[in-house]
C-alpha cells in the first residue's frame, strides 16, 4: 500500500508540472482550476487521500465494527 500511496503523489506533480510547463495541452478555460491546483497542491493531494481512506471506511465498516465488540 505504501507504494500506492506514493504512486498518486507523482501522478500529482508530475501532471502538474505537466500543466504548468504546457507539456500537457489543456483548455484555456481551465487555467483558473490549474492555477489554483499549482497553489494549493499539498491541500489537493490531502483531499484526495482523505477521500480515498472514507471510503475505504466506509466500505470495510461492518468489519470494523465486528472487531470492537
Amino acid at each position: 500500500m505504501v507504494f500506492w500511496v506514493v504512486t498518486i503523489a507523482i501522478f500529482w506533480y508530475v501532471t502538474l508540472h505537466n500543466l504548468r510547463t504546457d507539456n500537457l495541452p489543456s483548455p484555456r478555460t481551465l487555467l483558473p482550476l490549474i492555477s489554483f491546483a499549482v497553489r494549493s497542491h499539498t491541500f489537493v493531494l490531502l483531499m484526495w487521500y482523505l477521500t480515498i481512506v472514507a471510503l475505504i471506511g466506509v466500505r470495510f465498516w461492518s468489519y470494523w465494527r465486528t472487531l470492537l465488540t
